[in-house]
């Protein structure tokens, strides 16, 4: 009688890139915060005293954002295979990445062009149609 034999396929990076969108599209508290239009996000008028406020509409968006990256680093592959690689020394923890404190926050964002929801429906059409 043979040996079964079991076919063992790696994750590879489109796995993580997928699970990242799907955790994006999923997350109702991101979707809410992302700007309609690009005037939308150029017509935020935060003071400069108020920049790193966790409430300005931005900031919430790289909240939310830092959540979801932080959850794909520690817990998809391939990119949580990387941290196996890492001195015991050196390797980072979860539980330091989670904490979004006002450092994280308060880096100001550049207005790219994936800064509306209408361009990123259009961004994410664009990959699920190269599939």
């Amino acid at each position: 009688m043979r040996a079964k034999k079991n076919l063992i396929v790696q994750p590879t990076w489109h796995y993580f890139f997928d699970h990242v969108l799907a955790d994006i599209t999923k997350h109702d508290l991101l979707q809410e915060a992302l700007y309609n239009t690009e005037a939308e996000f150029f017509e935020e008028d935060v003071p400069y005293k108020s920049l790193s406020d966790p409430l300005v509409r931005s900031n919430l968006i790289k909240k939310y954002l830092h959540e979801i990256l932080t959850k794909a680093i520690f817990n998809y592959s391939p990119c949580k295979d990387l941290l196996w690689n890492c001195h015991k020394k050196h390797t980072p923890k979860i539980e330091d990445w989670e904490k979004c404190n006002k450092l994280w926050v308060g880096l100001s964002a550049e207005p790219f062009q994936n800064v509306s929801k209408s361009n990123y429906i259009f961004y994410l059409c664009s990959i699920l149609i190269t599939h």
